[in-house]
């Protein structure tokens, strides 16, 4: 018998893909899905791109606990109970889902391969850290390089997904020095 803490997340939060796509459940893109991103929890904001009318919010794959990577295709799966808030941020664009909590910003990059999902999930941080913390592009590239936390949250699915993590502690004190 092995006893842990529990941790519960959502697996899966995603909306309707760009067009007339439709992928099965197991896929993560740049519209959410199956990001297996364990930093989905109680109190997190998820941001994700709206490509059509009413976003067609679906959401699942709870799991009270898992491990970076998803390695074996399962977390400790379970039910429950979900509560949302939903607020569209008029004229405000993004290309790749972010996730918020108290310590950290993070965006969530997802395809195959592994190092594209990386490059992904980088990329969109340097545009979020030099456009809402009042860095030139070169010096947020400088610092989310020297900065960043780096998770693989899934292997396992279609695409893989790789969540770049920022501490707010630092952006709050680089806000400071901007402005």
């Amino acid at each position: 018998r092995i006893e842990v803490p529990l941790k519960p997340m959502l697996g899966r939060v995603a909306v309707a893909p760009a067009g007339e796509e439709a992928f099965g459940g197991l896929w993560p893109g740049n519209f959410g899905g199956n990001m297996d991103a364990s930093d989905v929890t109680e109190g997190a904001t998820v941001y994700l791109p709206v490509f059509h009318e009413g976003a067609y919010f679906y959401f699942g794959d709870g799991h009270a606990l898992q491990g970076d990577g998803e390695f074996c295709g399962s977390g400790l799966e379970t039910t429950m109970a979900v509560t949302f808030q939903f607020e569209l941020i008029k004229g405000k664009k993004i290309a790749w889902p972010r996730i918020e909590n108290d310590t950290h910003i993070m965006v969530v990059g997802s395809v195959r391969p592994l190092s594209d999902a990386l490059r992904i999930a980088g990329v969109e941080m340097v545009e979020w850290v030099a456009a809402e913390y009042g860095l030139e592009k070169w010096d947020a590239y400088q610092v989310v390089s020297q900065l960043a936390e780096i998770r693989v949250a899934n292997m396992v699915d279609p695409n893989y997904s790789v969540v770049v993590k920022m501490p707010k502690k630092v952006l709050a004190a680089v806000r400071s020095l901007t402005h």
